[in-house]
């Protein structure tokens, strides 16, 4: 019987350690499919990096290109800012200069250009204004000063209105015929 316990007991440890050997088995296998799956997202995670590493290596690469090529202008354009911004410091000494200048001497202000501006646009405001009260004073001015010769022109001009009506209704009368 002790051998029987043995032998019950190895067989029962033998299938322990199967089963122990199968559960490991398991869990190898369960982890080996999961670095296949963490592995397969990695090769998918390392193409992406690498083609758009690629794609912008090549658009570095054209824009190095681009560059190379605008170098020449870049740099004209870089003179040219330097030269316009040293004219323009140079033109800002010479307008204070000037400025000292005129503020020593006792320039009257409304001569400046500005103020003969503005004084110009009034009086050509003013000149609009004019214009319609012109015409009106100029029908005032054919007529006399007296009132009594006014009245008389005015008589003569009815007369002549009347005249060139009458010539106006025989030409009319002659069209029809």
């Amino acid at each position: 019987m002790w051998l029987y316990c043995r032998y019950v007991i190895c067989c029962f440890s033998y299938m322990l350690a199967l089963q122990a050997l199968q559960d490991e088995l398991f869990k190898t296998e369960e982890s080996y499919r999961q670095e296949q799956t963490t592995l397969q997202q990695l090769r998918d995670k390392s193409k992406n990096a690498l083609l758009k590493y690629n794609t912008i290596k090549r658009s570095l690469s054209v824009l190095q290109e681009q560059a190379k090529s605008r170098h020449p202008e870049m740099e004209g354009k870089a003179k040219e800012t330097v030269f316009s911004r040293s004219k323009a410091k140079e033109y800002k000494e010479k307008i204070s200069q000037l400025q000292k200048m005129l503020s020593s001497t006792g320039v009257d202000s409304s001569v400046y250009h500005r103020e003969l501006v503005h004084k110009s646009e009034e009086l050509q405001k003013l000149k609009d204004q004019m214009a319609p009260l012109k015409g009106k004073l100029q029908t005032y001015h054919s007529l006399p000063p007296d009132i009594s010769l006014t009245k008389v022109k005015l008589e003569e001009m009815k007369r002549e209105v009347d005249m060139l009506e009458s010539e106006v209704c025989k030409n009319i009368d002659l069209m029809h015929i």
